[in-house]
């Protein structure tokens, strides 16, 4: 379980990877993905894995191994650009909808925690 227990990374407990819930969403495509007892299935591993642990790993979700490459090869070459052209994203500061952008180190959105993040993120949803 991961838990925060001071601002010194060296001090934080990390989640094994054997702790890290698995999410098989086979059976919820194979259902159609559609609402039913595969999607509550689905939804309650989620809220689990979320609420005890707040990472999991997703299988059964029909993106291939060439796109989860590429998605990572996009991830490491925009985390590798200069701070300053990674800023000229940033979150709720740039035309992209709300929340969506650059999260710089160090830093969070509401709700505030008690400590910022560890980590630097790129965050995309869905607009409504």
């Amino acid at each position: 379980m991961c838990i925060v227990a001071g601002s010194d990374p060296a001090q934080l407990a990390f989640a094994t990877p054997a702790e890290i819930p698995t999410i098989d969403l086979h059976g919820y495509h194979s259902a159609g993905c559609g609402t039913g007892e595969a999607l509550e299935k689905a939804a309650a591993q989620l809220r689990s894995a979320c609420e005890s642990i707040g990472f999991h790993y997703i299988t059964g979700h029909g993106v291939s191994d060439a796109e989860i490459a590429a998605g990572f090869a996009a991830a490491d070459h925009y985390h590798g650009l200069p701070l300053a052209e990674k800023l000229a994203h940033q979150m709720d500061v740039t035309e992209y909808p709300s929340g969506t952008g650059y999260l710089p180190l160090s830093n969070w959105k509401l709700p505030k925690p008690e400590k910022p993040n560890l980590v630097e993120a790129f965050v995309v949803k869905r607009e409504h």
